[in-house]
């Protein structure tokens, strides 16, 4: 286990007062120390808009400018929600491109129903699409 002093010397960006000092028993004092690391930077596209974003494997999505630093997130209706959540639910996959690792994703064809009368439907599938609708 390393002492205070090697946790800092390693990180090497906390400041002497960047931990919170907790008084504990006669002279001894306990310090707290939070590390947060995103995760690995992606691109995800939606027509000609795309964005950079932290993976982050707790927070989740998190946009970022071109160094890595977070921006004002999209607001609820941007198709980047759309686009992260097709990403997520279809396993992620990315491919490694020479100007970052790029989201693949494909966005679901639309279903289409079939009237059969009254309150009843039939989902049709793409190659009974063909077929004549029933009169």
């Amino acid at each position: 286990m390393h002492d205070l002093r090697t946790v800092r010397a390693l990180l090497g960006e906390l400041s002497e007062g960047a931990g919170i000092d907790h008084p504990r028993a006669e002279g001894e004092v306990m310090h707290d120390i939070h590390i947060s690391l995103g995760g690995p930077v992606r691109i995800i596209a939606v027509g000609t808009k795309k964005w950079h974003f932290e993976d982050h494997p707790r927070c989740g999505p998190v946009v970022v400018d071109r160094r890595g630093d977070p921006i004002e997130q999209p607001s609820g209706a941007s198709p980047f929600w759309e686009a992260v959540s097709l990403w997520y639910a279809q396993g992620k996959r990315t491919q490694e491109v020479s100007d970052g690792t790029w989201c693949i994703w494909d966005k679901p064809k639309p279903l289409r129903m079939r009237h059969l009368g009254g309150r009843h439907y039939q989902l049709i599938k793409d190659d009974e699409s063909a077929l004549k609708e029933p009169q």
